[in-house]
C-alpha cells in the first residue's frame, strides 16, 4: 500500500519529535492489518487504472484467474474478458455511475479458459488519481456449491452453521426465520432470534435504507453494504451481503452474510485521524514546507509556504522558483547545484537564500530539503525558514560589537572586560599604560586579584554584588605591576545580551591629579572663608556701632523729624548691609560640604522649629523615609521658603511639604501652603538675584535655585494665585555620573 502526503512530510522532516514516531508506528500498524483484511478476502479484488493496467491484486483474485500477481501486471484488464468490447461499456458505466455491482460476465482463466464470475467496480479516488477497484467471485463454484447443497441438506446446514461469517435468513418483512452459530459470538442465542423482527437490532437511522433494500430483492435485486448492528456485547459494524430466497419462480425473502469489520473500521478510522493529524501539522507548521519535482516545480505547500512568498497555493502549484524568479539571479546557480543534489538522493541544507516575494520585497530564508517519494514518484521536500529578523539581530549585533570594540579600545580612560567571575577577557591600550599589564599577561585573571591591594579586598567583593544589581561608581585605591597605589574613579556597568547577563565592563579613572587639586582648592576655599569671616565679624562690629550711634542721635534729635528720618535711612541701610552679609555667607556655603544622604522630614522639622510664630501654622510633614543626595543648607531652603510663606501668604493656616513619584523614575519634592499665592505676572522674576515685593532682601528663592543646581534638581513654582503658593523641586534618580540622588524608604 502506498504512503500518503502528509506521512512522508512528517518522515521527511530534519528533526521529528517522539509525536510523529508514534503515529508513524500506528499508521504502519494500520496499513498492515489493512493489508492482510486485503489480502486473506475471500473474493477475488484487485486495482487497475482507467486504461486498464492492473498495479495489485490479491491472492484469491490470482487463484481464480491462476495467474500470479506478477502477470497480472503485465496482462491489460480487457484481455480478461471473453468479450473485450465489456470491459469498455464496464468502464462507461464505472464513469457514469461510479459503480457497478453484480454483473454476471465470462472471463477467461490463465490457458484460456472461461467461466461465469460476479464482477463488482467501482472508483477510487487517491491523491487526485482516479482507480478502478475490480472484485469477482467464481460463480461457477458458487453454483456447484449450491447444487452441493440443494442434493445435501445435512452438508449445506454444516456448512450453514459453521460459516466463518453470521448468515441470516428472513422474510420479506425482516422476521427472522433462520440464524447460524456464529450469531453466538456477539452474545446472541439461536432459539431467541428465532421469530424477531431484523430491524430490532439496526439503528434507526438505517431503517429507511434496509426497508428499501428488502423491496429491491423483492424484485430479485441482491443488495450489499456496510451497516451497524446492536448486540448484547454492543454495537458493532458489519459487512454485509443479501441475496433473494426463491422457492420456485416466487421470491419468499432474503439470505444476508454478515462480516464483522468493527476492527477494519476502527483501523479505517484511525488511518483517517492520522493522516487529519498529519495534514494539521503539516498545514500549520510555522516553518514554509513544500514539495517540488526533480525540476523544482511546485507540487503542493503549505499556508507558511503561501505567507512566506507572497503568492497563494494556485499560484505556485505547477511552477518553477525559476519562473517565479523568486531567487535572485546571483543566487540560481548555487540553487540548482543543491537540487542536483536531490536528484542523487542527498539531502540539502541548512542553506541560506534571499527570497523575493511577490510584492518585491526580500527576505532572509533559511532552507533544507530531502529527497522523498510519494506515490511513486521521486520528489523534494523543502523547508523554509524566516530569519529576517534574526539577520537583522545578528548585524545589529556585529555592529554593536564593532561600535563596543572601537569605543573600548579608543577610550582615553583605562577598561577591562570580564565575564561573570571577573575574569579579565580583554583589556585596552590605556589599561596597559595605567596599570603596567599587557593583555597577554592579564587576560584569564581575576581582575580583582591583579589590580586590588589587600587592605580593599572587602571593599572589591561588596562592589561585586552591587554590580550584579545594575551600575556601580565609587572612588578607591588600585595598585600596579609595580605595587604603586593610585587614587582611581571606578565604574562598572554590566553587559547584557538577548535579556541575559554575560559579563561587565569597568572603567578606571586616575584622580590623583584631581583629588589633589581638589585638596589645593579646598586649602585655599578655607583661607578664603577664614579671611571674609573675620571681614564679615569686623564689619558687622563697625555697623553695630554705627546702629548704636543713630539710636542715640534719634533720642537727642527727638524732636527734629528731618534729622530722624535721616537716621532711620542708615539704620535701614544697615540692615541692608547685614542682609548681604548673611546672603554673601550663605552664598559661600554652597557646594563645600561633601554630599550625604539627608533625611527630607528631619531638614523640613529642624526649619520649622526656627520658627516660634508657626504655632498658628499647622505645618503637615509627609517626607518620611525619603532622603536625598545633599548638605545641611537643605535645611535653609526650607527655612528660606517658610519665611517667605509668612511674609507674603496672606490668611496663612498650613503647610504642607511632600513627595510623588514622577515619570522616568523621577521625584517631586513639592512645598506648598494655603495663602493668597503669586501673581502670574510675578511668577517669571521669583528666582532672580534680588528680587523682591518690597518685605525681604530679594536673595532667598535666588539661593534656593542655586541650590537645587548644585544638587541637580529643578525648581519651579505652580501655584494657582488665589489658592496659595506651591513649588515643585523635581529630581532625578540619577546624576551624570550615576550617583542616586534619592532614596525612598531610608532610615533617617
Amino acid at each position: 500500500m502506498t504512503k500518503s502526503t502528509a506521512e512522508l512530510l512528517a518522515n521527511g522532516h530534519p528533526e521529528g519529535n517522539v509525536e510523529t514516531e508514534k503515529i508513524d508506528t500506528t499508521l504502519q500498524e494500520s496499513e498492515e492489518r489493512y493489508r492482510r483484511l486485503f489480502e486473506q478476502s475471500p473474493i477475488g479484488i484487485g486495482l487497475s487504472t482507467l486504461d486498464g493496467s492492473i498495479i495489485d491484486s490479491n491472492k484469491t483474485m490470482q487463484a481464480i484467474l491462476g495467474y500470479s500477481s506478477e502477470e497480472l501486471k503485465k496482462i491489460n484488464v480487457a484481455n480478461l474478458y471473453q468479450k473485450p468490447e465489456q470491459r469498455r461499456l464496464v468502464l462507461e458505466e464505472t464513469k457514469r455511475h461510479g459503480t457497478l455491482s453484480n454483473l454476471s460476465m465470462r472471463l477467461k482463466r490463465k490457458g484460456e479458459a472461461s467461466f461465469d464470475a460476479l464482477v463488482s467496480v467501482s472508483q477510487v479516488h487517491t491523491r487526485g488519481v482516479i482507480l478502478l477497484q475490480t472484485t469477482i467471485q467464481d460463480m461457477s463454484q458458487c453454483r456447484k456449491i449450491e447444487e452441493t447443497l440443494r442434493q445435501s441438506e445435512d452438508k449445506y446446514r454444516n456448512l450453514f452453521e459453521n460459516a466463518r461469517d453470521t448468515i441470516l435468513m428472513y422474510d420479506l418483512k425482516g422476521t427472522l426465520s433462520s440464524v447460524n452459530r456464529r450469531a453466538e459470538d456477539y452474545g446472541f442465542r439461536q432459539d431467541q432470534l428465532i421469530g424477531k423482527n431484523i430491524f430490532k437490532f439496526i439503528p434507526k437511522k438505517y431503517r429507511s435504507r434496509l426497508i428499501k433494500e428488502l423491496s429491491d430483492m423483492a424484485r430479485g435485486n441482491h443488495t450489499e453494504g456496510e451497516i451497524e448492528i446492536i448486540t448484547p456485547m454492543g454495537k458493532i459494524s458489519v459487512e454485509y451481503r443479501s441475496n433473494p430466497l426463491w422457492e420456485g419462480d416466487k421470491i419468499i425473502g432474503a439470505q444476508t452474510i454478515l462480516r464483522d469489520v468493527t476492527e477494519r473500521k476502527k483501523a479505517e478510522e484511525l488511518v483517517r485521524s492520522s493522516q487529519e493529524r498529519l495534514r494539521i501539522i503539516f498545514e500549520y507548521a510555522p516553518d514554509a514546507y513544500y514539495l517540488s519535482d526533480l525540476k523544482g516545480n511546485f507540487v503542493d505547500g503549505n499556508r507558511a509556504a503561501e505567507q512566506i512568498t507572497g503568492y497563494n497555493r494556485s499560484e505556485l502549484i505547477g511552477k518553477s522558483f525559476l519562473t517565479l524568479k523568486l531567487l535572485p539571479r546571483s543566487e540560481v546557480q548555487r540553487a540548482l547545484k543543491l537540487l542536483s543534489r536531490n536528484l542523487l538522493g542527498k539531502p540539502t541544507g541548512p542553506d541560506e537564500f534571499v527570497l523575493n516575494r511577490k510584492d518585491d520585497t526580500q527576505i532572509h530564508v533559511e532552507i533544507r530539503t530531502f529527497p522523498v517519494k510519494i506515490d511513486h514518484k521521486n520528489l523534494v521536500l523543502g523547508i523554509a525558514r524566516d530569519v529576517t529578523e534574526r539577520k537583522k539581530a545578528e548585524m545589529a549585533r556585529r555592529e554593536s560589537e564593532e561600535k563596543f570594540k572601537s569605543l573600548f579600545e579608543g577610550s582615553p580612560e583605562a577598561m577591562a572586560h570580564v565575564n561573570l567571575k571577573f575574569e579579565i577577557l580583554k583589556i585596552n591600550h590605556r589599561f596597559t599604560q595605567l596599570f603596567g599589564y599587557t593583555g597577554q599577561e592579564a587576560e584569564g585573571r581575576n581582575l580583582d586579584n591583579l589590580i586590588v591591594p589587600s587592605d580593599k579586598v572587602d571593599e572589591a567583593e561588596e562592589l561585586g554584588k552591587r554590580a550584579i544589581e545594575g551600575h556601580v561608581y565609587h572612588d578607591t585605591m588600585r595598585k600596579t605591576k609595580n605595587g604603586i597605589q593610585i587614587l582611581v574613579s571606578l565604574s562598572v556597568a554590566p553587559i547584557v545580551m538577548n535579556g541575559l547577563l554575560t559579563g561587565y565592563v569597568a572603567v578606571f579613572k586616575d584622580i590623583s591629579l584631581r583629588k589633589k587639586a581638589e585638596e589645593d582648592l579646598a586649602s585655599m576655599n578655607e583661607k578664603l572663608y577664614v579671611i571674609s569671616g573675620l571681614t564679615r565679624h569686623d564689619a558687622r562690629n563697625r555697623l553695630s556701632l554705627v546702629t548704636t550711634n543713630a539710636y542715640l542721635a534719634k533720642e537727642c534729635l527727638a524732636g527734629n523729624d528731618e534729622a530722624k528720618s535721616y537716621l532711620e535711612k542708615i539704620e535701614a541701610a544697615v540692615n541692608d548691609v547685614v542682609g548681604i552679609f548673611d546672603f554673601a555667607k550663605t552664598y559661600e556655603m554652597l557646594g563645600v560640604e561633601k554630599p550625604t544622604y539627608v533625611g527630607v522630614e528631619k531638614a523640613v522639622n529642624e526649619a520649622v522649629a526656627l520658627f516660634p510664630a508657626l504655632k498658628r501654622v499647622k505645618v503637615v510633614n509627609n517626607c518620611h523615609g525619603v532622603a536625598v543626595l545633599a548638605d545641611s543648607l537643605l535645611r535653609q531652603a526650607f527655612y528660606n521658603l517658610i519665611d517667605d510663606s509668612l511674609k507674603y501668604a496672606q490668611n496663612l493656616t498650613q503647610i504642607r511639604v511632600y513627595y510623588e513619584r514622577a515619570d522616568n523614575d523621577r521625584l517631586k519634592l513639592i512645598y506648598e501652603d494655603n495663602g493668597v499665592g503669586i501673581p502670574f505676572d510675578k511668577k517669571p522674576m521669583l528666582f532672580q538675584k534680588g528680587y523682591t515685593s518690597g518685605k525681604g532682601s530679594g536673595y532667598g528663592l535666588f539661593l534656593i535655585q542655586k541650590m537645587m543646581e548644585i544638587y541637580g534638581w529643578t525648581i519651579r513654582e505652580i501655584g494657582e494665585p488665589g489658592r496659595g503658593a506651591r513649588f515643585v523641586m523635581d529630581i532625578p534618580k540619577l546624576d551624570n555620573v550615576g550617583k542616586e540622588l534619592y532614596r525612598l524608604d531610608a532610615r533617617e
